[in-house]
This record gives structure tokens, sequence and C-alpha cells, in this order.
């Protein structure tokens, strides 16, 4: 007789993943948390516990986790986040709206919706109800899930939890401030469209004096007014319009967070950016409210939102002679040294400057606009210089 449990038992497995779902964490604020969700303490990278919906000791599924993603039957343990108000949302489960008991470490279900915040901040969710006072949160002690109290520091000890979303889609970690605090704006010729008025713009957002560590980013934009880069960009927006952002999925693969700075090496691939135009300092320095967002190839978020100043007021080269240099500052400086420069960006030298000094490549060399060589005076420069490696130069603002 043959035996066919070896076969049931396959074809269970089968229908068991089948029915398994796939739940990616959630690393960035959100704007609206409704859908569907599970809570999770993550043990380890590999290792995670799924709140069942109990109020009891040992309340949990345990689950594999998988760079951020958990595929598994679990979805008798999902939530649904509705929005109930502006800031308030309800959570609806197969037991009812949970919600918690004012000055009691417990978990309660209603028959009608309850009403608890959400927020993402420092690397996982925040869950809380009756005005802020029960925080929702795993003790690894009991072990259980459950909302509690602040009364006494009743948090601590306690551990937060993480909010996975139903859905297959990219893992980001949280945002994270870019200390950016000022920005140069050079127009580059080379990689224009002089045909369809599409001028390429390099962004350089420098870091400030004093902050050192924190990634700052070259961000190349696409526009169609040499005189202005007010407006909004995105790297989603056709590549063939104004109003796009390169990024390393496209021909620019220089946009970068240096390591050299305190970036994580990655390379952006996604950006969303809005320049605001707020007052006019002199005729080469504006100041503009900046919303940016980008996402690096590392899925890092990395934000900004301030006034800031930028410099804006080179271009290389000029509608009707594109081939030729026209900037009096490069030919000043090829008539001084006596050599053709190809002109780069600063991300093509790796060329940065901090607390006066410019660094990132031997044997360079310094100029002022006016074509005197300043190399000698590194660590005490501030203002606008020319770097030249061998035949490469650019432009660099030094404060």
């Amino acid at each position: 007789m043959i035996k066919k449990f070896p076969i049931i038992g396959a074809m269970l497995v089968i229908c068991l993943n089948l029915l398994a779902d796939t739940y990616t964490r959630i690393g960035e604020k959100q704007t609206d948390w409704s859908g569907e969700y599970l809570v999770v303490y993550e043990v380890s990278d590999t290792k995670g516990y799924v709140f069942n919906l109990e109020d009891v000791s040992g309340n949990f599924q345990e689950v594999t986790l998988a760079n951020g993603k958990i595929t598994a039957n679990v979805s008798n343990y999902q939530l649904t986040v509705a929005k109930e108000s502006s800031t308030a949302y309800s959570l609806h489960t197969s037991q009812g709206y949970m919600g918690g008991e004012a000055g009691k470490n417990k978990i309660v279900y209603a028959s009608g919706a309850t009403s608890c915040t959400l927020a993402y901040n420092a690397g996982a969710t925040q869950l809380t109800a009756n005005s802020g006072t029960l925080s929702f949160l795993f003790n690894p002690q009991d072990p259980r899930f459950r909302f509690y109290y602040d009364a006494s520091k009743q948090w601590t000890g306690k551990e937060r939890i993480q909010f996975y979303k139903l859905g297959d889609f990219d893992v980001v970690d949280s945002s994270n401030d870019l200390a950016t605090k000022y920005v140069q704006a050079d127009f580059y010729a080379r990689y224009s469209n002089w045909t369809s008025k599409l001028f390429y713009c390099q962004l350089q957002l420098a870091q400030s004096d004093y902050e050192t560590g924190v990634p700052y980013v070259w961000l190349a934009i696409q526009t169609n007014n040499l005189t202005s880069i007010g407006g909004s960009y995105s790297s989603k927006n056709p590549n063939t319009e104004a109003g796009y952002i390169f990024t390393s999925n496209s021909e620019d693969t220089g946009i970068t967070f240096p390591s050299s700075e305190g970036g994580t090496n990655g390379k952006i691939t996604e950006a969303d950016l809005t320049l605001t135009p707020t007052s006019k300092v002199n005729d080469s320095l504006y100041n503009f409210h900046i919303e940016l967002r980008v996402i690096d190839s590392n899925k890092k978020v990395w934000t900004l939102d301030k006034e800031l100043p930028i410099q804006a007021y080179f271009i290389d080269r000029v509608e009707g002679n594109e081939s030729e240099d026209m900037d009096p500052v490069w030919q000043t400086l090829i008539e001084k040294i006596d050599t053709k420069l190809n002109i780069v960006s600063a991300d093509e030298l790796n060329i940065y400057a901090v607390n006066g000094t410019i660094s990132g490549v031997d044997n360079m060399r310094i100029y002022n606009l006016s074509g005197q060589e300043v190399t000698p005076m590194n660590g005490h420069l501030s203002g606008i210089y020319v770097v030249v490696c061998g035949n490469r130069a650019i432009k660099i603002h030094v404060k």
C-alpha cells in the first residue's frame, strides 16, 4: 500500500503558504495611518512577536522577520486603523474596538470606536490612548503587550513597538534631518538641453562649520529658467521637462551622501523638493524656504524644512555660445595657469569644505576669483574659490 502522508503534508504546507500575507514595517512618519496592521515587538533582526489581541501574559505569536517584512498567516491578529479626526484614529479588531482604561495597565475592547493617536518617532511607532496617558508597549519581563499608564514611571523597562502594514512595499528607515546651513547652486551647460530650453542646476547642500558627521548632499534639478530656481521638483516628474530631479537611477550618478561627511555612501533614489524665495540679500544671494525629502539606496529617509540662503549666480556657459566657457572667473584662471580646464562638479572630485578648509583630494591648487593662488591659506579661507586638480576644476563656497 502506498503511503500518502508525506504528500498530504506537503500539500498542507503549500496551502498555508498560499494563505500567508506579507506585512511591511512602517519606518517613517505617516500623513494618514489608515490601513491594516500587525503590532510587533522586534526581538531581533530575524525574530518578532505579533500581538494576538488577548490581554494575557504571552499574548503573542512568534514570527520570522526578513528585511523588515513578515510573511505569515496571521490575519486574525490584524488591526484596522481608521481616521476619526485630524489627529485621532480608531483601532478595530476581531474582538471590537481596542483601547485602554485610565489609570490601569490593561487592554479593553468596546463596540464603538475609541480614539487613539499614532506617531512614528525615533525609530518606533507610538500608540497612545486616554489623552496620551496610556502607552501601548511590550513588557519583556512578563512578557506581554498592553496599554501601560505612566504613574510612578510604569513605562520604565517596557519596550517600544513597531507597526507592520499589510502589503509588500519598500522598507525605509526613520527620517533624519540634514545639517545644511546654506546651499550653492551651479548651472552646468554640458548637462543642459539648450534646444528644449532645459537647464541643469546642481545644488550643493553644505553642512555648517560646527556640525560634523552629518551628511550633506549634491542634488541636481532641471529648470527652464536660468535666473530663478524657485518652484517644485520631483524625481517622479518626466525627465524631459522642467521640475525633474536627477537621481542615481538617471544620468547623473554622482548624487550621493559622501562617507567622508558621515554619510552612508547611499545614492539618492527618490527626491521631492520645493524652493520658495522669501527675500533677496544681494544679486547673488537669496533666502529660500526649502522643503526637501530624499530616500537613499540604503532606504534611509532624509529631510530638510527650513529657510536658508542660496548662492545662485554661476552660469558656466551661455546660450548661443555653449561650446566656449563664458564665465570670466574661468577665463581669468585659464589665462593665469595656461591650462585648459575641464569644469566638473564637486561630487566628481569629492571636494568639500568645513571650518575654512577645503579637503577631499591631494595635489589640489586653490585660487580666488581673481585668479590668484591661495593654496597656502587653506584652513583660513572664507568665500568662493576655485579648486584645480590636474585639468579639472570646481567652484566651492567656504565658510
